[in-house]
């Protein structure tokens, strides 16, 4: 029986958390009928699948002649078992004949992909017409992508802090009287964007905002501490001025 060597490359995606640390499981499809066995992607002391990184494995098996698809799942092993996939290249090393899989899709643990070479088949001829329809099915189950219902709260809180205007005069300082009413609106158009949501936002977008946000309610209590520390610095150097002259 001829044995081959096919050379694999998994390109992880660039998006945040898209790594991950699960056992990853492949089975190589022959366009002659024939099939791989179940291999383990791993390789020894090297951490595979990280965010953005391109892997390569070698995989020997039967001549499969051309590639026409690929089975591949993983488990929900390790801290970190989210993971974004690109493509999957398999490459005849005899022949240098190459197969290109896209996936471009989150990987759920234990759901097995079979991605046809190039996913170029009609709906109508695709060879895994249930996995088309489950994905198809969940698209439209899944409501629109908002924010977090906390991330909501924190642009509230944003809002206040900003509408807050803060007036150095003569040492004192002074709140803006229209301060309850801002407060007010913004209350009322928070509630408006809490009845809005109707579903849940990827991970990536949640954290993003929630750091943005972060930042910018620092900054906002960074400037006002300043700007406290500046009026009472002022006030008494006029203050030991004042009885310095006397």
């Amino acid at each position: 029986m001829e044995k081959v060597n096919y050379k694999l490359f998994v390109k992880t995606g660039d998006k945040l958390y898209s790594g991950t640390d699960a056992n990853v499981f492949i089975i190589l499809y022959g366009t002659n009928g024939k099939k791989s066995d179940t291999v383990h992607l791993d390789t020894f002391f090297h951490n595979d699948f990280e965010q953005d990184q391109l892997d390569k494995f070698t995989i020997q098996c039967e001549n499969l002649d051309e590639i026409g698809m690929i089975e591949f799942w993983r488990d929900d092993a390790g801290i970190g078992s989210n993971w974004y996939v690109e493509t999957v290249k398999v490459v005849n090393q005899k022949t240098d004949e190459e197969f290109i899989f896209p996936i471009l899709r989150w990987i759920k643990a234990h759901y097995h992909y079979k991605i046809v070479h190039l996913d170029t088949s009609l709906p109508g001829d695709d060879p895994c017409k249930e996995q088309r329809e489950q994905e198809l099915f969940e698209k439209r189950k899944l409501p629109p992508q908002v924010r977090h219902q906390m991330i909501i709260r924190a642009e509230c809180i944003i809002y206040i802090l900003a509408s807050i205007k803060i007036c150095v005069i003569k040492g004192n300082i002074k709140v803006s009287s229209a301060l309850g009413r801002l407060v007010s609106v913004t209350v009322s158009n928070c509630e408006l964007r809490r009845g809005e949501m109707r579903g849940r936002r990827e991970r990536l977008g949640t954290i993003n905002s929630a750091i943005k946000l972060a930042i910018h309610i620092v900054s906002i209590a960074v400037s006002s501490a300043v700007i406290v520390v500046v009026v009472f610095v002022v006030a008494i150097v006029v203050i030991y001025d004042i009885f310095r002259n006397i």
